[in-house]
């Protein structure tokens, strides 16, 4: 784990028990919800149960098996977004606290162990986390990232270890904002003239790059051999309240298919 990474593992380590808590993180987490749910037939996943689509009577029983991969998975939005959609999710993230806040959130929702659970890993390591190396951590129908893309260090190699661990004609989207180099720099000057704003730590130090474009991502996901590009923006910006004061993001979604 480089030093960069770790850094991340002790924020999110130390974010954790206060992690959903606020108003703003919680619109937020509605919000990704509500429009993940609205693009399950954009994303194109071979879903197990969809409202637009019947599984016919002679498909094998492992075509209809959906298997979800939700990376850097933090308190676990997208396995409430899309749980109901697929039979089996894996959770991975470098941070145990976040794990184990994923962990208990499925057992209140009612998901069991065999259909949801975490595990503390990195797969970006070389060799990735020896725990990720058995047959329950590849052949995923979906693998998602869902606004960790920005915290980490090498972008690239994550699509491409991720779509290592897909099915042919699995679908990896990643959730994340555009570029905000000048919310970043209104951040620094906010936080130099009144010490700092808003209710939540500061996570400058963890962020290595300020946002993707279009561009950017569809090169990201082309480079490791993913072909059904598509890009598109949340319906509406998000606020988030940040130690600098209230920040505007927009949040964009990027799929990509295995060929």
């Amino acid at each position: 784990m480089t030093n960069f990474t770790e850094a991340n593992r002790k924020a999110f380590d130390n974010l954790a028990s206060e992690y959903n808590t606020k108003p703003w993180q919680q619109a937020l987490s509605a919000q990704v919800t509500n429009e993940l749910q609205h693009r399950e037939t954009w994303i194109g996943a071979q879903w197990t149960t969809t409202t637009s689509q019947t599984p016919t009577t002679n498909a094998k029983a492992e075509d209809l098996e959906c298997k979800l991969l939700d990376y850097a998975c933090g308190t676990g939005v997208v396995t409430k977004a899309l749980g109901p959609r697929v039979n089996t999710i894996r959770g991975i993230d470098i941070s145990e606290k976040m794990v184990e806040k994923y962990n208990e959130a499925c057992r209140s929702s009612g998901l069991d162990e065999e259909k949801a659970h975490a595990v503390v890993g990195d797969i970006l390591t070389s060799p990735p986390s020896a725990e990720l190396q058995g047959k329950e951590w590849y052949d995923f129908g979906v693998a998602v990232i869902c606004l960790g893309f920005h915290h980490f260090e090498f972008p690239q190699l994550a699509v491409t270890r991720l779509v290592e661990r897909l099915r042919k004609g699995g679908v990896l989207f990643i959730v994340d904002f555009l570029p905000f180099d000048d919310e970043v720099e209104k951040e620094k000057r906010m936080r130099e003239e009144r010490g700092g704003g808003g209710d939540f730590p500061d996570m400058t130090h963890t962020i290595r790059h300020n946002g993707f474009n279009e561009s950017q991502m569809e090169t990201f996901f082309e480079d490791a051999g993913l072909g059904d590009f598509g890009f598109n923006l949340a319906t509406n910006t998000t606020t988030m309240e940040l130690k600098g004061g209230t920040m505007e993001r927009q949040i964009f979604f990027a799929k990509g298919r295995k060929v």
